[in-house]
């Protein structure tokens, strides 16, 4: 079973069928995908903040049991240590997003944990292009290094370094004309 949790949240079964998954199972996936086994009652807690204790174990076990029912395996196992189930693989290893297009409207802790792994990802992702642009700038690659700076620009359109580097790398690649309107979309952001 392939877990898709950085843009949509989908189950793809073996079978090749691809599932939606609810909100809240995204959430519990994408925490069991990225933190581990973790005990039953925890997450029961982070998923259901607003519910008494055993109300959210109850819904917790139903929500896995129609998890199961709708997938037709399954994706969590243990007692009361939860964990992904063997042989269920996810997309977040290499994603620099998570959960990007679920809406949750998870409080407490959970939203607390989903805005630090975003903001983590996101600031990777930006390092990543950063020293991609670098490299092949210092390499004299300039035509090579405009895709990961408009890509740096299009995430940070407010950063006048992204905004300089793009026109620097226009420049530098013999294009006056583009580095002159780099410019001017810089002076109009």
């Amino acid at each position: 079973m392939h877990l898709q949790l950085s843009t949509v949240a989908l189950a793809q079964r073996p079978d090749g069928v691809a599932e939606p998954l609810g909100p809240r199972d995204a959430a519990l996936l994408a925490w069991l995908a990225l933190e581990g086994p973790t005990p039953r009652a925890q997450l029961a807690g982070l998923l259901w903040p607003e519910s008494a204790p055993e109300a959210a174990r109850n819904t917790l076990r139903q929500r896995l049991f129609q998890l199961r029912k709708q997938l037709g395996a399954d994706l969590v196992c243990g007692q009361h240590t939860l964990q992904l189930a063997p042989g269920v693989v996810h997309d977040l290893a290499q994603a620099h997003t998570l959960l990007a297009d679920v809406t949750l409207d998870l409080g407490g802790d959970y939203a607390a944990w989903l805005l630090h792994q975003r903001e983590q990802r996101r600031a990777a992702h930006l390092q990543a292009l950063q020293t991609e642009a670098d490299q092949r700038e210092q390499a004299g690659q300039f035509e090579a290094a405009l895709p990961p700076a408009q890509a740096l620009l299009r995430l940070a359109p407010l950063s006048e370094a992204a905004h300089r580097r793009v026109m620097r790398l226009h420049y530098l690649g013999g294009d006056r004309a583009a580095a002159l309107l780099a410019f001017d979309a810089c002076e109009q952001v």
